[in-house]
């Protein structure tokens, strides 16, 4: 590999992962995916040679992330099972795994489920879907509002991770969502504001799932109608963020070569 990664843990760097993390993100943000994988599976060679293999688990959600824009969900799948591996100590068996409830709602609603989607296992997809929205529904009783997004599809068409929804799931399964166990939660846990502005009933979304869908839309509607009034950021805000911007692309320059070129 031309200008390769500096080995940021040999050179004695306590700020490996913050520093590997901006690199990462700085090719994320010119799109430059293979790259990214590459570096990826370098630095967890690094930490593997050094601190340890945890310590460069950090980099799996950046190298699935890119595999993802580049359409090889088959491979994105297969490194979120090395992730596990590396994170549990051995290989999952997905179906009958009892998740950590504070700390994996998240990654299976956000990475297992959908590449599980992307690569045709519906099934154990839906799973693992159900799971994690348990999960929330059952530690609190008004999650509706910010989970929405999971449960219905939203999209029709999704194109990347977080637009996958247990919706996408039923409809390939042929299931109803009022079938589903929470439905009832999800149903009564919008604030009882966005009915008033929706104009939609509880009732009305419980015996019919595309009211849900019809009231997310008015919800969205006036939110983006409340967000046309605020204030803008001042012009000294912008300077001094793009400088802060400006200083840290430059130390990180300096530490990898490779940001000064393009593909």
């Amino acid at each position: 590999m031309q200008d390769r990664i500096p080995n940021l843990w040999l050179q004695g760097n306590n700020d490996a992962v913050r520093l590997y993390s901006i690199f990462i993100a700085q090719l994320m943000i010119d799109e430059r995916h293979e790259r990214i994988i590459e570096a990826c599976r370098r630095i967890r060679r690094y930490a593997a040679q050094g601190p340890g293999a945890q310590e460069g688990v950090f980099t799996f959600m950046f190298e699935i992330w890119a595999l993802v824009e580049l359409k090889r969900y088959a491979t994105a799948w297969r490194q979120l099972q090395l992730h596990d591996r590396i994170v549990h100590g051995g290989p999952l068996d997905y179906q009958r795994h009892q998740w950590d409830p504070h700390r994996y709602p998240y990654e299976l609603i956000h990475r297992h489920a959908p590449l599980l989607y992307y690569t045709g296992r519906w099934k154990l997809g839906c799973l693992l879907m159900e799971q994690g929205l348990a999960t929330w529904f059952k530690m609190s009783q008004h999650v509706s509002d910010n989970l929405y997004r999971n449960v219905l599809a939203i999209q029709r068409k999704p194109t990347i991770l977080v637009e996958i929804s247990l919706e996408h799931f039923y409809q390939r399964l042929g299931k109803d969502l009022r079938d589903w166990p929470y439905w009832n939660k999800f149903v009564h846990g919008f604030p009882a504001e966005q009915y008033r502005i929706t104009g939609i009933t509880a009732s009305e979304m419980m015996n019919d799932p595309r009211k849900a869908h019809e009231l997310v839309r008015r919800m969205r509607k006036h939110s983006s109608q409340q967000a046309d009034s605020e204030p803008l950021p001042t012009a000294d805000d912008q300077r001094q963020g793009k400088e802060r911007s400006k200083q840290t692309h430059i130390r990180l320059q300096g530490l990898f070569p490779k940001l000064r070129k393009k593909k």
